[in-house]
């Protein structure tokens, strides 16, 4: 799989909604490590957490949103944040719960 840096996001189908918005070097290492922690029962957004478990892992997609270099993933992070309002992401900048 081409290693890709971007902004990537989890959407759910039934509820039509971006539920979360993230960032990272290599975007499709960084869903697998979501959706593996979401299986668990583990994700640190227990936001997530509970939605994932209560709608289960075929109610969402995850995709990339941006290709984006990696010295402007946070900013172009917080443009999407700010853009959709994401249901499971915290509030305040990006970077920092």
């Amino acid at each position: 799989m081409e290693k890709v840096s971007g902004i990537y996001w989890f959407y759910q189908i039934s509820k039509d909604r971006a539920v979360y918005i993230g960032s990272s070097r290599n975007v499709h290492c960084r869903i697998l490590d979501h959706k593996a922690k979401l299986t668990r029962n583990k994700h640190p957004n227990s936001i997530f957490q509970r939605t994932w478990a209560k709608y289960g892992e075929s109610d969402f997609v995850s995709e990339v949103l941006e290709r984006v270099d990696v010295s402007k993933l946070l900013e172009r992070e917080q443009f999407w944040v700010d853009a959709i309002s994401p249901f499971c992401n915290f509030d305040g900048p990006v970077g920092r719960p």
